[in-house]
């Protein structure tokens, strides 16, 4: 192992190669090799954010019980379902746990094997140091679910994504952490509403939800409600869906109080399928008042079929353009209309010009009024695929949208035109 060069630098100067080398595994695997002294920090980089997934399993599990000091380097666990190898990623978990560690971050991913009761145990181990944990695209059964949340003493915030709670009672020992925090909360949920969304609106959760997103078709507005109510001043955005069924539904869901939320920023208006989606959409918008002085984009999801050409988008015009005066003279409302799975460009066209015949009173006021054409899929930096731009009442323009990050807060910055569709947070 050399060492004479290295020692010649001065530590700070070391200090900052390593930090910088953060990403790149085989440099810092050299430079750990390369130096005795370089090996602590090269050592930490290389270990504080690991994903255990499907051919490392083995790999990961030889690697602690050789090794199990290596724990106590690592902040972020990412552990993703393989389904042949199910009962060794569980093993995995519960290996990590019952060493000594420091894992601040937890991410269970594509956990799509409802647990055994054998297994749950050992899901239910404490995690005594976690503070952060995710569950991105998994299906559990509510007691297992909400043991894990338990077994956390130190949690201050869940992500829940993509995610489907099966049950409708918790254990009797159900008892969360008092001070958990919860910022995102994202549920695929099923009919009736679970007992899970009960306990995250009555026991002691401090519930801070930045993104909101309701996809639910068929219950009643006074839950949505309640849940704005508890999201308040924190909520900033807003997405709801309007694919109703029937005039009792868009009714209930046209009686929604925003005033509660005066900092939210921007609203997402989804799934235009039939007329009854115009008369909600248009009850949603006139609740934005004056009072949310932050107030800046509204966007509208649209299906890139022949049927979309029969909507009467003109019915918006009127709420759009008073959104748009009410809006700061320095800042013009932003309307995104995303035309998604364009059955072709030629028909999008159409769709588009319709769109944009329909709106004068907003492009006659302070509205920027912009229409994509979107491919429901997303690019490798997770970002909506643009197939074409429309229109664009200010193609100069230059709009940012803090799009949804990994779970952790690293929040990923979608500059225009890309196309914003999918809110963080689903309820």
């Amino acid at each position: 192992m050399a060492t004479v060069t290295a020692r010649k630098l001065p530590p700070e100067l070391c200090d900052i190669i390593i930090d910088n080398l953060w990403g790149d595994i085989s440099a810092l695997a050299a430079c750990g090799r390369t130096c005795r002294s370089w090996l602590p920090r090269a050592r930490r980089h290389l270990f504080d954010d690991i994903y255990v997934h499907g051919h490392n399993i083995q790999r990961f599990m030889d690697l602690i019980r050789d090794n199990p000091s290596i724990l106590l380097l690592v902040r972020s666990l990412t552990m993703g379902d393989h389904f042949t190898e199910w009962k060794l990623l569980v093993a995995a978990l519960y290996a990590v746990f019952v060493h000594p560690n420091r894992v601040k971050i937890v991410c269970l991913k594509q956990w799509k094997i409802l647990v055994e009761v054998k297994d749950a145990k050992i899901l239910h181990y404490l995690w005594p140091s976690v503070q952060i944990l995710s569950f991105v695209d998994c299906v559990f059964e509510i007691s297992v679910f909400m043991r894990i949340l338990c077994a956390c003493p130190q949690l201050s915030a869940v992500n829940v994504r993509k995610t489907k709670i099966i049950g409708d009672s918790a254990p009797p020992s159900f008892a969360p952490p008092k001070s958990l925090r919860l910022t995102t909360l994202d549920l695929k949920i099923e009919e009736p509403v679970p007992y899970v969304l009960t306990c995250f609106l009555t026991q002691p959760f401090d519930l801070q939800v930045h993104w909101l997103k309701s996809n639910w078709s068929n219950v009643s507005a006074e839950k949505l409600r309640t849940v704005l109510s508890r999201a308040g001043t924190s909520l900033r955005h807003l997405s709801i869906d309007v694919s109703v069924d029937n005039t009792h539904e868009a009714s209930s869901h046209g009686t929604l109080d925003l005033s509660v939320n005066p900092n939210l920023v921007s609203l997402h208006v989804e799934q235009f399928v039939q007329t009854t989606s115009f008369r909600v959409a248009r009850s949603i918008l006139a609740e934005v008042r004056k009072m949310h002085t932050h107030f800046r984009e509204v966007y509208f999801s649209v299906e890139g079929c022949v049927n979309s050409l029969q909507l009467p988008y003109s019915r918006l015009d009127k709420q759009l353009a008073r959104i748009a005066g009410l809006i700061e003279r320095r800042t013009a409302l932003l309307v995104t209309f995303i035309i998604i799975n364009p059955e072709d460009l030629v028909k999008s066209q159409e769709l588009g010009d319709l769109i944009e015949s329909s709106l004068p009173k907003l492009q006659a006021t302070r509205g920027r009024l912009r229409i994509l054409a979107v491919d429901s899929g997303t690019d490798v930096c997770g970002r909506a695929v643009v197939l074409k731009t429309h229109f664009d009442g200010d193609p100069n323009g230059n709009t940012e949208f803090d799009g949804r990050g990994d779970g952790f807060g690293s929040g990923l910055r979608l500059k225009a035109p890309p196309g914003f569709f999918d809110f963080a947070v689903r309820i």
